[in-house]
């Protein structure tokens, strides 16, 4: 069951599913302070992305590359809402499917398909290198699709690229800083004051979000030092971890499953049973 948070406060970051993050660290004792560093705008761009699907429909792409569940989610939907789903169904029955990560990978299930892979690590690293092997031995290859996340993905469709891909991005949604970002500087407020303990991240973004902010507070060094002294920053996956690369100093927590759940049980196992 992993240990108790009692007597822990513990700052999220999250813009969405916080509500359900904020549930799990509460129901093992945390306090939580709620500061989003980061907000999910879906692209209304209902006729662009149709004409892209029916493109890579008929194309045949070798294969589709799906970073996330949210955009996988998101396809489907304006797919059925506004009548492209029965070129985003033939698209999927006829391509290899690979899964950046488990979340992707569940919502391609959740569609009645199955992933032709999965990415061990969840990393772009892993389609890189997957994608060299897919290579090795063949003189040319289809159409590559990549469903990008809301950063666009581009260094990993620039290496996709390199490889001698042919590639299409389907954008779904973007991130942005929050428009208000009054929580989370108060979020960052009580990292500094040793009021928070830890602070959890669910996206690579969000980690470079929330240092931004920090620098526009005039406060990213202080915020770095409390997260290598004072607090502790867990991330959902070594993806969102990698954000933290340069700082030596300060060491994520990253759960061995690349989950909501997961994460929220290291925390506990870190803090101990209590």
């Amino acid at each position: 069951m992993g240990g108790s948070l009692e007597g822990i406060t513990v700052g999220v970051t999250a813009d969405r599913r916080s509500a359900e993050q904020i549930r799990l660290l509460e129901g093992r004792g945390a306090t939580c302070v709620h500061g989003p560093v980061i907000r999910t705008d879906l692209l209304d761009r209902a006729d662009q992305l149709a004409a892209v699907t029916g493109s890579l429909a008929r194309s045949e792409p070798a294969l589709l590359v799906l970073t996330t569940g949210l955009g996988v989610r998101s396809w489907f939907t304006a797919a059925r809402e506004h009548g492209f789903i029965e070129d985003l169904v033939e698209l999927f029955a006829r391509s290899e499917l690979w899964a950046r990560g488990p979340k992707a990978a569940r919502a391609i299930r959740s569609e009645g398909f199955e992933p032709t892979w999965q990415a061990p690590g969840a990393r772009y690293d892993d389609v890189v290198e997957r994608f060299g092997e897919r290579l090795d031995g063949e003189i040319a290859i289809g159409p590559v699709g990549v469903q990008v996340d809301g950063a666009g993905a581009a260094s990993l469709c620039d290496r996709l690229e390199e490889l001698g891909g042919v590639v299409t991005t389907v954008p779904l949604y973007k991130w942005s800083l929050p428009s208000d970002p009054s929580a989370a500087e108060a979020l960052i407020g009580g990292v500094l004051d040793g009021e928070i303990q830890a602070v959890t991240f669910t996206a690579k973004p969000a980690v470079e979000n929330l240092l931004e902010i920090a620098e526009r507070m005039g406060s990213e060094r202080e915020l770095v030092e409390a997260l290598t002294n004072s607090a502790v920053a867990a991330c959902v996956g070594p993806v969102c971890a990698s954000a933290f690369d340069e700082f030596d100093s300060i060491v994520p927590l990253v759960p061995e499953q690349h989950r909501l759940g997961a994460m929220v049980k290291r925390l506990g196992d870190h803090f101990g049973s209590g």
